[in-house]
């Protein structure tokens, strides 16, 4: 019997390598994870775009960025994840090597693009704590 067939293996006696196989109720478990994981971070994502969108009290920069970082993610949950589960349920790839490549590319540019924007929201609040008062300067046009 396969270990992919089996929910009965002990997970200590399984080598690493090229022939890791997992057992089949750990594939269905995973995968439920990340399914409910999608979901709820897209819903939780398209709730704080329509936030921002909506209400003129978040219509000031770190929250344009933190728009753009909800954007990302929800691009992100909903483009590559579903595959990523799809190849980890299969336990193989079987679309092109070219969808392959463009799937690492865009995920690569979703996480970095995401995570460089959580940095430009950690300069932007540090300067609003540290240089408050040249911020306000800056911020408060004048009439």
């Amino acid at each position: 019997m396969a270990y992919h067939e089996s929910s009965t293996v002990n997970l200590t006696d399984l080598k690493t390598g090229d022939n890791f196989i997992l057992p089949l109720s750990m594939y269905r478990t995973i995968a439920g994870l990340l399914i409910v994981a999608v979901v709820f971070g897209s819903l939780g994502n398209i709730l704080v775009v329509v936030t921002i969108l909506k209400s003129k009290r978040f219509r000031v920069p770190v929250y344009a960025l933190l728009l753009q970082v909800a954007l990302l993610n929800a691009l992100f949950e909903t483009l590559v994840v579903p595959i990523n589960i799809y190849s980890f349920f299969h336990n193989s790839w079987t679309p092109s090597t070219t969808l392959c490549t463009m799937i690492v590319c865009v995920t690569h540019m979703l996480l970095c693009t995401s995570g460089l924007l959580l940095v430009l929201v950690s300069v932007y609040r540090y300067f609003l704590v540290r240089y408050n008062h040249l911020y306000m300067k800056i911020k408060t046009p004048k009439v």
